[in-house]
């Protein structure tokens, strides 16, 4: 069946609610350890309250948003994890956080806004099991995905540099600076490696086209999101598409 976007919330919960997880988000003390946007997810919404419906989130990011709470439980399994004494119990429920990112690695739409992020929460995980070769493949993904992803380039150079591979480190940061004009911490990390960055932050940045002004009897094209899905204040809004 070909999902559109003109699915309501309601049949996309019953869709994709057919997985459960051992750590579903159901507390507001877990959803208050987990990033903003977890609390527009499905089976996440009767703990947050989110203003902004699921009709919403699904029209601004796409049907794989239906398959995201999968990744807001895994970070709550790696939170639980990370409280745990005994490394052998914290491995396995890490383990656990690894299933449900997979779980959105598997479903989700390649271009799917947020694989950066599930990515790079893929590799931090790994790094956390020693499992160092898998969590530099992850972290290169989140990069091909976006170049200037800071998280995953500051990631990616730090494992570099403790290995002691100082050169690759190195490259690493400046090809996610000229990515990014929002590169002051990765500037700032460069700097730390003895290096100074002599070029234009962003400059590897593909300029868009000017769109040219429709004339006064021509019909403006309509956005790809519905400005009622865009309210005032929406806090997720800057990581529209």
């Amino acid at each position: 069946m070909k999902l559109t976007k003109t699915i309501g919330g309601a049949a996309m919960l019953a869709l994709f609610s057919s997985n459960s997880s051992a750590d579903a988000v159901r507390t507001p003390a877990e959803l208050a350890l987990l990033p903003p946007y977890c609390s527009g997810v499905q089976q996440v919404r009767d703990i947050s309250k989110d203003p902004v419906s699921l009709d919403q989130y699904m029209q601004m990011y796409g049907p794989s948003y239906g398959h995201f709470h999968h990744y807001c439980w895994a970070l709550n399994s790696e939170n639980k994890a990370n409280a745990m004494p005994d490394r052998n119990a914290r491995d396995f429920k890490l383990g656990d956080a690894l299933k449900d990112i997979r779980y959105v690695l598997t479903n989700a739409s390649p271009d799917f806004v947020f694989m950066p992020d599930v990515y790079n929460s893929q590799a931090r995980i790994l790094f956390e099991l020693h499992r160092d070769g898998e969590a530099v493949l992850s972290l290169e993904k989140a990069i091909e995905l976006k170049p200037g992803y800071v998280p995953a380039v500051a990631r990616l150079s730090d494992y570099f540099a403790g290995i002691g591979d100082r050169e690759k480190a190195i490259q690493t940061l400046k090809n996610g600076i000229d990515n990014t004009e929002n590169a002051g911490f990765l500037i700032s990390k460069l700097a730390r490696l003895g290096v100074t960055y002599q070029g234009t932050p962003g400059s590897a940045i593909k300029k868009e086209e000017p769109v040219a002004t429709p004339a006064a009897n021509e019909a403006a094209p309509a956005s790809s999101v519905p400005a009622a899905s865009r309210p005032p204040g929406n806090p997720y809004c800057r990581f529209c598409p």
